[in-house]
C-alpha cells in the first residue's frame, strides 16, 4: 500500500483524482492511509475517490470481456476527466483473475497490452497490482513486458522488458506459425 497510496495522495492532493478497484484491500485501510498522508477527508470522495469491487468492475456478469474493461476506463476517464483538475487515475487488485474457471481471463495479457493505446488515447495514469506471491512467474512476466513503466521498490521506472506492441505481436504471430496455429 505504500507506493500506491504515496502516489493516490500525490494524485488527490494536487486536484486529481483516483478510482481503486479492490479485491482485498478495505476502504477504511485506503482512507486511513491517505489521510496520514495528509489527504483531508473530504477529497475521499466522488469526484476525487472513487472505491469499487475489483471483480464486478473487470468481469460483471461473471465474464471478463477486455474490449468492454477498455471501454470503462475511458468511459471513467471522459466522466472524470470534466470534473477534476487533475491527473485521473486508476488502480485495480488483479486478484480477481486468479479464477481459472472465470470466463475470458485468458485474454488478461492482451487486455494489458491493449491499456497502453488507451492511456494514449485517454491520457489517465494506471498501475495494475499483482501480488507477485500468487501469480505463476511466467504469466507476471507477459504482463510485464507489455508496459512501458513498473513500479519497482516505490519508484516508477522504465522497464527494460518492455515490448512494443508490434515486437510483441510479431513474436505471438512467429510463436502460433511455429506452433502449427493460424
Amino acid at each position: 500500500m505504500d507506493a500506491i497510496g504515496r502516489i493516490m495522495a500525490g494524485v488527490l492532493a494536487n486536484g486529481g483524482s483516483t478510482d481503486y478497484f479492490a479485491c482485498e484491500t478495505e476502504l477504511d485501510l485506503i482512507h486511513d492511509h491517505l489521510v496520514q498522508r495528509g489527504i483531508p477527508r473530504e477529497l475521499l470522495a466522488e469526484p476525487h475517490f472513487q472505491f469499487r469491487d475489483a471483480r464486478s468492475t473487470y468481469a460483471p456478469g461473471g465474464r471478463f470481456d477486455p474490449a468492454a474493461m477498455l471501454s470503462t476506463l475511458r468511459r471513467a476517464y471522459a466522466d472524470m476527466h470534466g470534473k477534476v483538475s487533475g491527473t485521473v487515475f486508476f488502480t485495480g487488485e488483479m486478484d480477481w483473475s486468479l479464477d481459472p474457471g472465470l470466463p475470458g481471463v485468458d485474454d488478461l495479457v492482451s487486455y494489458e497490452r491493449q491499456v497502453n493505446a488507451v492511456v494514449t488515447d485517454s491520457p489517465f495514469s494506471a498501475i495494475c497490482q499483482y501480488d507477485a506471491r500468487l501469480f505463476d512467474g511466467e504469466l507476471l512476466f507477459q504482463i510485464l513486458k507489455a508496459h512501458p513503466l513498473m513500479l519497482v521498490r516505490n519508484q516508477i521506472v522504465p522497464n527494460p522488458y518492455y515490448e512494443p506492441p508490434s515486437e510483441a505481436e510479431a513474436r505471438a504471430c512467429c510463436d502460433g506459425h511455429a506452433h502449427g496455429h493460424a
